[in-house]
């Protein structure tokens, strides 16, 4: 019978080089993983940045449309995110502001994101070329000889529920009164 032997003088320098190699490939695997998982915070950071802008700009379409259906003024009370002229809120990076009643908000039926806005009258626009405050005309098309419009400033906010991602949207917008 022919038994096998092992030489005498192996020392296990293949089992130690290759398990070098082994903690050298998983050290460059670990790497790779956390460049992943930041890449994949980035993208996620990113997408929730996107879409408060997208609710942000549905806020301000929604505030909009709502203008042009007012027949005057008087929802305009200095409160509840409708003002005359001079007495919407200065500072509206100041978080107080969007937590009192100073703003309104508005449910869109596709998010869940927190969307408030003020709006603040800023003067009508007489389109026979007079104007009690500067012309701002943004209307679509020649609007016609003898009509007035409004004109507003919009400020919508929108925030991610977590707080990660905040948007804010200013415009002016110029609707005629309906009659």
């Amino acid at each position: 019978m022919n038994k096998m032997c092992a030489p005498k003088n192996q020392r296990g320098s293949v089992l130690v080089i290759s398990l070098i190699v082994l903690l050298v490939l998983s050290l460059i695997v670990l790497g790779l993983n956390r460049d992943v998982v930041l890449q994949e915070k980035m993208t996620a950071a990113f997408r929730e940045s996107a879409v408060v802008f997208q609710a942000a700009e549905a806020g301000l379409s929604q505030v909009e449309r709502e203008l042009t259906t007012l027949r005057d003024l008087s929802r305009f009370t200095n409160n509840n995110g409708f003002y005359l002229t001079g007495n919407s809120p200065d500072n509206y990076f100041d978080e107080s502001i969007w937590a009192s009643n100073s703003t309104a908000e508005i449910e869109l039926n596709y998010s869940e994101l927190t969307v408030k806005y003020f709006v603040e009258y800023v003067g009508v626009e007489l389109n026979d070329g007079s104007a009690e405050t500067p012309v701002l005309s943004n209307l679509y098309g020649a609007p016609e000889t003898g009509t007035s419009s409004a004109i507003y400033r919009i400020v919508v906010r929108s925030k991610s529920n977590n707080g990660g991602s905040e948007k804010i949207l200013s415009s002016y917008f110029s609707a005629g009164f309906s009659s």
